[in-house]
């Protein structure tokens, strides 16, 4: 999904088997069970999300073509107010109601993924659910206070922080979201003999008869 430092001329010269529809990158893969429609959220000059007519109409009809089909959205920008004044999507900004009426007439819709905030957030929108994932770049600080956009405070805006993402997993109709860090992390236990009970304690299994 295009994001908000990206340049569609400049992606297509470097990816020219990229799909366009009406100047956007917006695509359709039915490859999987799952089908993918992909949105392109990008308004030149603006740092926060769009979604015109245009690109709705090329949803709306993507959609109709399968409306059985479970189906995952994914664009860069969320549609959803984040609680952090400074990084998020306002409930009442025409893309998001553009997006949200359409989400809403659609129940196969099974999840929205997305990006930009830098942040690991989770939220209900338009009869679906979205899920924003960690950056592989410094992380958003958390901070939920009000911010006045004339008047800094000295606060933390950005961290250094492990990089972060998000596995999807589609199995068995559903559809479950991994959250990830790289590097893992240090190993505290290995699943060695010496440990081994804490796969079946864990599994709420009887302990093994010696």
């Amino acid at each position: 999904p295009r994001g908000n430092h990206d340049n569609r001329a400049a992606f297509a010269e470097i990816f020219p088997q990229a799909e366009f529809n009406d100047g956007f990158l917006q695509y359709a893969i039915n490859t999987y069970d799952l089908r993918i429609l992909v949105l392109d959220t990008l308004e030149p000059g603006r740092h926060g999300g769009a979604f015109c007519e245009a690109r709705a109409a090329w949803l709306e009809t993507e959609l109709a073509k399968a409306p059985e089909r479970p189906t995952l959205l994914a664009m860069h920008h969320p549609p959803i107010e984040t609680g952090m004044g400074w990084m998020t999507a306002n409930d009442d900004d025409d893309w998001v109601v553009r997006l949200r009426d359409i989400t809403a007439k659609y129940d196969n819709i099974v999840h929205i993924i997305s990006g930009h905030i830098h942040r690991s957030i989770f939220k209900q929108f338009g009869g679906t659910t979205v899920s924003v994932s960690r950056a592989v770049a410094p992380q958003l600080k958390l901070d939920l206070a009000p911010i006045k956009p004339d008047a800094p405070d000295g606060r933390v805006l950005i961290i250094y922080a492990q990089a972060g993402y998000s596995l999807h997993l589609w199995e068995n109709g559903t559809l479950t979201t991994h959250n990830g860090l790289c590097p893992d992390g240090r190993p505290i236990i290995h699943y060695s003999d010496q440990y081994a009970l804490v796969i079946r304690q864990t599994m709420d299994m009887p302990p093994k008869a010696d």
